[in-house]
């Protein structure tokens, strides 16, 4: 065994904690009951440490935090002064974690985490790897804060709730009991989103929202600021479209707009859609010979070769269509038309 590192079991009664008052790096084994200890920590006064707790190396505890039993504490974990950590709390390496903040029992904070002064973990929540919960914020009981979440100060995340991967929430922002919200979503400050809410990936909910319970916001949609969205009537489909319908307005030219064939060249279809909300495109060619291959059809600008003179018969016009639909499922279309000039009537008319 480590020098260094020793566990001691003494007689005392397990419900009592020790309060350890040195300043200086603990690299000792003098009696701290039921406490392991690895290498250069350092513990500031007024610390309270339970039974049965293990520090990594290379820990700093600020001044009077107390921790409960059996807590775990990853390497080079940082804790700010007056922090409370509840009973069989896990807390993983490289983790920071602001003063007073309060970190209930059989929470799991992971690596890399970022916990801001005054915020509360729940009871058996858990915090995801480089997640991070802002000074105030309070996460409920049982939630789930996956890795790269972030929870803006003052926030209210409540109990059992989900938020994704990637997720990030505004400050001030109120997500209720049971709330999903799934990978990418941007949830502006101050937005209230009612219990047992479904807010699909990318969603993009803007400030002062309020959106009851229940409901479900689909991928991608866009929800403006200030938007009540209210939870659907009994026997109607959940809320699929954001408070106000997205008007799509479409234009489309071929750029440029006629060319001789066999010329080396290309043309662009662009497409100007407005407002430029999240959307899905698809040119094809709905007239004219001969086909062409469009090159990015699913795109709102694509290009097409200009056609040789042995594929076409005379000067012909070839007509496409570009289709755009919004994350509500609104569709809008636009036309462009592109002429085709015959080489030998060109010469023709030229000479």
């Amino acid at each position: 065994m480590n020098r260094n590192t020793l566990l001691i079991s003494v007689g005392f009664m397990a419900v009592f904690a020790l309060a350890i008052t040195t300043t200086d790096m603990i690299n000792t084994t003098e009696n701290k009951v039921g406490l392991l200890l690895a290498e250069a920590q350092q513990l500031a006064s007024g610390v309270t440490v339970g039974n049965n707790t293990t520090m990594g190396s290379s820990v700093t505890i600020g001044n009077n935090t107390t921790m409960g039993s059996s807590v775990t504490i990853g390497d080079n974990t940082t804790m700010g002064s007056s922090v409370t950590v509840g009973n069989n709390a896990s807390i993983a390496e490289n983790t920071r974690i602001a003063q007073g903040a309060n970190i209930g029992d059989n929470t799991r904070i992971a690596q890399g985490a970022n916990i801001a002064e005054n915020a509360k973990i729940g009871r058996g929540a858990s915090v995801g790897v480089g997640a991070s919960v802002g000074g105030g914020a309070s996460v409920g009981g049982g939630a789930n804060i996956a890795d790269g979440a972030s929870i803006g100060g003052g926030a209210s995340v409540g109990e059992n709730t989900r938020i994704a991967q990637g997720a990030s929430i505004g400050g001030g922002a109120s997500i209720a009991q049971g709330a999903s919200i799934a990978e990418n979503t941007r949830i502006a400050d101050g937005a209230n989103i009612g219990g047992g809410a479904n807010i699909g990936g990318g969603a993009n909910i803007g400030e002062n929202v309020a959106a009851t319970g229940g409901g479900q916001i689909n991928s991608n949609a866009s929800i403006p600021a200030s938007a009540t969205i209210t939870q659907p009537s009994p026997g109607e489909q959940n809320l699929t479209a954001q408070a106000t319908p997205i008007n799509i307005a479409a234009t489309a030219v071929a750029i440029p707009s006629s060319a001789v064939c066999d010329t080396d060249g290309v043309v662009t279809l662009e497409g100007t859609v407005s407002p430029m909300v999240p959307i899905s495109a698809r040119w094809e060619q709905t007239g004219g010979e001969p086909e062409v291959e469009i090159i990015g059809s699913a795109a709102p600008i694509s290009t097409f070769a200009i056609p040789a003179c042995d594929e076409i018969d005379g000067d012909t016009t070839l007509t496409f269509r570009l289709t755009v639909i919004d994350g509500q499922g609104i569709t809008d279309v636009a036309s462009a038309d592109f002429v085709v000039t015959d080489a030998v009537a060109a010469d023709d008319e030229g000479g």
